[in-house]
């Protein structure tokens, strides 16, 4: 009788290796302002969103006042 060939075993991954092989990207539209007048509250409401962005714990109470500055100095770049 012939030898019985042993199946190769495929190496086991690791929780560790597994992270550093997945890679995802997400991309979602998200609208936009309807009119040019419309770019600065829709700036800070993006920028005021825990949902969107998220800030440590440290810095979340100042989410409101950073999406205000953001979106009052960047508005007029964005008009254009």
């Amino acid at each position: 009788a012939q030898p019985n060939p042993q199946p190769k075993k495929k190496p086991q991954a690791t929780s560790a290796s597994l992270k550093a092989e997945r890679i995802g990207v997400l991309l979602l539209n998200l609208g936009g302002p309807e009119r040019p007048e419309d770019v600065q509250g829709f700036l800070y409401n993006l920028f005021s969103d825990p949902d969107i962005i998220r800030l440590p714990p440290l810095l979340s109470p100042l989410q409101n006042f950073l999406a205000n500055e953001i979106s009052r100095s960047r508005a007029p770049k964005s008009r254009a």
